[in-house]
């Protein structure tokens, strides 16, 4: 057996442990598969709205990604690197 092969058959063999997250996370949404199988079918739609809004929202920013989103409004670098060497030190922009 070629190394690699080995590497992958013995990688196969161990046992992987479960992220504990992860397993919240599917406990929680098997609970609420549950809690809406048992609605009434005229709240459906509600549920279905809700689920769209949730879809919609927008994430949370980084203090990175804003300052990101800065850089490419006004027309700066996204590194905000382009003459940083200017800037400390005097060396002309390239």
């Amino acid at each position: 057996m070629l190394h690699r092969e080995r590497v992958i058959y013995l990688m196969m063999d161990v046992p992987q442990t479960p992220d504990p997250t992860e397993e919240i996370a599917m406990r929680k949404a098997e609970a609420i598969k549950k809690k809406i199988d048992q609605l009434p079918p005229s709240m459906l739609g509600e549920v279905e709205q809700l689920i769209k809004e949730l879809e919609n929202r927008k994430q949370p920013q980084t203090i990175l990604s804003a300052l990101a989103e800065c850089a490419i409004d006004d027309d700066l670098p996204p590194d905000f690197a382009k003459h940083h060497d200017h800037y400390l030190y005097g060396v002309p922009k390239k």
